[in-house]
């Protein structure tokens, strides 16, 4: 997997909760498959349950009776998320293009756009908290380490890839990720608008620190959680109260519990959203137009899709 591709992943589909896992996934194979092409949307989208077998085993090592349980709730989470969820995703993706076709965008608006994907984070989330509270009451002692020891795993992957690099690279990877996103939309830019994409990318501050510290901080409060949970065997609605704070925490900004980092992460997506409208902005009218044209067969696909 290319280096921007893995940073999309990280920052859109690292599952950073057990209860937003199934989130993520719906979300992230959405995304991926769109971002490939048209075609593969159905294909990917038609996989997802697979895949969230496959997250949930690799994470939890689960138990031949677990899977099962399993196999059977993903299988039901997607058939509501197909028909429930697709349908309003394609009317996302229809106001996006309206947006765009208006003219110039403001980093108000990118804001209030991601605004909208963690609503929709949130909805997903709250649907999956029920299955994912009683999976919790299911685990054992080593699986709870399992869980940890795949967490730790994925930290140091990230720490060396974005924290034990100099700051040159860590900037050329998160320049490599804007520009691949918006040409997957947009189509090439040329040398000088990718210079001016450069320029406007690199004067945004790095906060790679602050995303890892974020990520290990939620990673120890769910473990502790979860071992809470293991120890007590609480009634499934006291789980799922419990595991809610985490669920959330993980779908958006506004719920990060310190102060000083939500903060920090505020300005570092005020920084985005400002680089997005810069981007925007520097495209030609024929860019705009295919992008419109993407925008509107995305929609398309997921509204055939959910039926």
């Amino acid at each position: 997997m290319p280096p921007t591709l893995r940073l999309l992943f990280d920052l859109v589909g690292e599952p950073r909760a057990a209860a937003i896992g199934l989130a993520r996934a719906a979300v992230l194979v959405c995304a991926v498959a769109l971002m490939a092409g048209c075609s593969l949307v159905k294909l990917g989208y038609r996989g997802a349950d697979l895949y969230t077998l496959r997250w949930l085993d690799r994470y939890a090592d689960l138990e031949e009776s677990q899977e099962a349980w399993a196999k059977e709730r993903v299988r039901d989470f997607f058939a509501w998320h197909r028909t429930t969820q697709l349908p309003d995703y394609a009317q996302w993706l229809l106001n996006t293009a309206a947006l765009l076709h208006k003219g110039p965008v403001s980093a108000a608006e990118v804001l209030a756009l991601n605004a909208d994907i963690t609503a929709r984070l949130d909805t997903v989330a709250m649907k999956a908290l029920p299955d994912l509270a009683t999976l919790a009451l299911q685990l054992k002692p080593a699986q709870l380490s399992a869980i940890e020891a795949k967490f730790a795993e994925n930290n140091a992957g990230f720490r060396k890839e974005f924290l034990d690099v100099s700051i040159e690279q860590r900037q050329e990877t998160r320049y490599k990720t804007v520009l691949w996103i918006a040409e997957v939309l947009f189509g090439r830019f040329s040398a000088e608008q990718q210079a001016l994409i450069r320029g406007a990318s690199d004067a945004r501050p790095l906060v790679n620190e602050l995303w890892l510290a974020e990520r290990t901080s939620r990673q120890r409060d769910l473990l502790a959680a979860l071992r809470r949970i293991q120890a007590e065997r609480p009634p499934l609605e006291v789980v799922v109260a419990q595991l809610k704070p985490h669920a959330v925490r993980a779908t958006g900004i506004a719920h990060i519990p310190d102060q000083v980092a939500r903060a920090q992460a505020k300005a570092s997506a005020d920084h985005a959203a400002q680089l997005a409208a810069t981007v925007v902005e520097l495209t030609t009218p024929e860019q705009k137009q295919r992008a419109l044209d993407k925008l509107r067969q995305w929609a398309d696909d997921l509204t055939e899709l959910s039926k």
